[in-house]
């Protein structure tokens, strides 16, 4: 028997199969696993991804439309399509500044979101401005502009992802 929750956690991914046919195979790979009651509890504010399933956390989740649950199962599973939470394994952490990388992959996935119809929500490390780039790119161009590299750290720091390691504290999606 699940829970009212629980099944509104499925019932999210079975309207996105219906909505987006061309991502079930994405969906169908990466299931869901509740957090809360362990201690990932206190690590993930909202949702994140080890690459071999998407932790959410129930309270948070509960409390959401469809419309932003949607959002992150989409963003968390896009993550995982781009082989993001197997770079942050490798020794890929300590060639590149982490602040402006988890906002580079931050932007990359939120815009897939938004190609695929979804509405990004505004909670969320976004910027149009980098529409259309892969997180190289990003990362590269933000890394060239002083200012800007500083601006995405305090932004960074300010969402509690980045350098701490762990990321998904304080921002959706993560």
């Amino acid at each position: 028997m699940t829970t009212p929750y629980e099944f509104k956690y499925e019932e999210m991914v079975q309207d996105l199969m219906l909505t987006c046919p061309w991502l079930v195979s994405i969906l169908m790979r990466v299931p869901g696993v509740q957090i809360d009651d362990t201690p990932l509890a206190d690590e993930i504010q909202w949702m994140a991804t080890d690459g071999v399933v998407s932790f959410y956390h129930k309270e948070r989740m509960s409390k959401e439309s469809m419309e932003f649950g949607a959002l992150g199962i989409i963003h968390e599973d896009v993550h995982v399509l781009l082989g993001h939470p197997f770079a942050k394994r490798t020794e890929m952490v300590n060639l590149v500044d982490m602040d402006v990388w988890e906002f580079a992959i931050e932007n990359v996935c939120n815009y897939w979101v938004k190609t695929f119809g979804i509405k990004v929500d505004p909670r969320v490390i976004y910027e149009e401005k980098y529409d259309g780039l892969t997180e190289w790119q990003i990362y590269n161009e933000i890394m060239k502009d002083p200012a800007e590299k500083e601006r995405v750290k305090k932004l960074m720091k300010k969402a509690g992802s980045g350098s701490d390691g762990e990321g998904g504290n304080g921002k959706p999606g993560k």
